[in-house]
C-alpha cells in the first residue's frame, strides 16, 4: 500500500512537471511588464520647457503644453509644440507644429538623461508644421527625420517660404541638414519677386 502511494505520488509530481514546462513563458520581465502596461506613460509633464546648454550657452530649447515619456525610449509632447536650435554664426533652426513623437538613442530612462542617451534617432512631427532653417521655412501636415540618413522627409504637400519667394510642392520633399539641400517632389509652383534694391 506504502508504495502505490509514493509511486502515485511520483506519477503526479511528473505530470505537473511535464504541464509546467509546455505552460512556461519564454519572454522576458521587461516584456511582460511592457505588454501589461499597455504602453502608459512613465512620466507625464504639463507646460514645460527643455533648454540645451552648451559652455553655460543656450544652444536649445523646446516646449509644449503636454508631454508623454513612454517606455522605453519614446518622448510624445502635444499641442503648441516649439523647437529651437541656435547653430554657429548666429544661424537658428526652429520647429513648430501640434504633436511630435521622438524615438530616443537610449533604451531605458536612466539612458535617456544622459547627453548620448537623449540623442534623436527618429522623430515625426505632425500637425501645422512649419520647419525654420534662418529665413526659410517648410510648411507641411507631416514631417519624419531620421538621424542616420541626416534627412527630414514628407510625402504630403509642402510650401516653402523664404525671402522673396513661395513655392508649392504637391507629393511632398527630402531636406538633407548636412547638405542643406532641398528636393520637392511632382509638380512645383510658385511666387519669386525680385528684391527691392
Amino acid at each position: 500500500m506504502g508504495k502505490t502511494i509514493i509511486i502515485i505520488g511520483v506519477v503526479i509530481a511528473l505530470i505537473l512537471s511535464v504541464i509546467i514546462f509546455l505552460m512556461k513563458d519564454d519572454t522576458s520581465p521587461k516584456d511582460q511588464y511592457l505588454n501589461t502596461v499597455d504602453n502608459e506613460p512613465r512620466v507625464t509633464m504639463e507646460d514645460f520647457a527643455i533648454f540645451s546648454y552648451v559652455d553655460q550657452k543656450i544652444e536649445g530649447t523646446f516646449s509644449a503644453k503636454l508631454g508623454h515619456f513612454l517606455d522605453p525610449n519614446i518622448v510624445e509632447a502635444f499641442t503648441t509644440v516649439r523647437g529651437v536650435r541656435y547653430r554657429p554664426k548666429n544661424r537658428v533652426e526652429s520647429l513648430r507644429c501640434g504633436s511630435v513623437t521622438a524615438y530616443l538613442v537610449g533604451d531605458s530612462m536612466s539612458e535617456i538623461v544622459s547627453p548620448k542617451g537623449a540623442e534623436v534617432a527618429r522623430a515625426e512631427v505632425e500637425d501645422q508644421v512649419r520647419i525654420g532653417f534662418d529665413d526659410h521655412f517648410l510648411n507641411t501636415e507631416f514631417a519624419e527625420y531620421v538621424a542616420a540618413t541626416n534627412l527630414v522627409t514628407s510625402n504630403e504637400r509642402v510650401q516653402v517660404d523664404g525671402p522673396n519667394r513661395t513655392l508649392f510642392g504637391e507629393d511632398g520633399f527630402s531636406y538633407n541638414l548636412k547638405k542643406e539641400a532641398l528636393e520637392m517632389q511632382g509638380a512645383v509652383s510658385g511666387v519669386v519677386t525680385p528684391e527691392n534694391k
